[in-house]
């Protein structure tokens, strides 16, 4: 009976899902127009907001957001290395700090509307195919530090399922080698809840944000504390909502 109910839910939350972001991309477009990207922000604030209402009461998605405090205020530039299970992901950390961007496959940007919100909001460009991802980096960075953005750089560089690994990607620590940019680590139990295929469970969800990386950290000192803090940290919050997740050993670094 708990399997038909979920199912339901999912089914109702897809559909107010597309349905809210096509109506809020609609809304978006003319705002891209504007000089500015504060009227973007604006509303893509307010359809972010509906998602996250629908997904409390549609689908019985709870949310906690622990260590925001920890963050500086919206207008300090920071990157912010972050766990990606899931969809919700950019949408939990909008709660914790709503001048957010990031980085995007170059794909991503021909697609009508969502590529015009892009640009609009300094979302950074990258060509995965080409292994060029790293260049233009330092432009990127110089770009979030003029405009005091905080940056969402994902280091598994795809959405992973629970118990699964990737080889992580170190542009995280090359913007803060080359531009001192403050990093936090964010955790996330979010695949257990709102999965990346199309049926989801209710439960509480969880973004955790953790201390400040020391600076000038070496490389692979870097890498290793990505893995400590946000991985394995994920992990164990992960196993907090009951998850049986496999133990791993340290995680290879690209």
């Amino acid at each position: 009976m708990t399997a038909l109910i979920n199912a339901i839910r999912s089914i109702l939350f897809n559909l107010a899902f597309f349905l809210i972001m096509f109506i809020g991309c609609l809304c978006m477009l003319p705002m891209c127009l504007l000089p500015t990207p504060g009227p973007v922000r604006a509303v893509l604030g307010g359809t972010i907001h509906v998602v996250m209402f629908a997904a409390r009461w549609i689908m019985g998605l709870r949310w906690e957001v622990r260590g925001a405090d920890k963050l500086p205020p919206p207008g300090v530039p920071i990157i912010l290395m972050s766990k990606h299970a899931s969809n919700m992901d950019p949408y939990i950390t909008w709660q914790a700090r709503r001048d957010v961007t990031a980085l995007a496959k170059k794909e991503l940007f021909r697609i009508p509307i969502i590529g015009l919100v892009f640009k609009k909001i300094d979302v950074i460009k990258v060509d995965r195919a080409a292994g060029t991802a790293h260049r233009g980096l330092d432009q990127a960075a110089d770009d979030i530090i003029k405009a005091g953005l905080a940056l969402i750089v994902y280091p598994e560089a795809t959405r992973v399922l629970p118990g699964k690994r990737r080889t992580l990607k170190a542009g995280g620590w090359h913007l803060q080698a080359h531009r001192d940019i403050p990093v936090y680590p964010i955790a996330f139990n979010t695949g257990c809840h709102w999965t990346r295929g199309f049926w989801h469970k209710p439960g509480r969800v969880i973004l955790e944000v953790g201390d400040p990386f020391p600076k000038d950290l070496p490389k692979a000192e870097f890498m290793a504390l990505v893995e400590k803090t946000v991985v394995q940290r994920s992990d164990e919050i992960m196993k907090e909502c009951g998850a049986d997740l496999p133990d791993f050993d340290r995680q290879p670094i690209k």
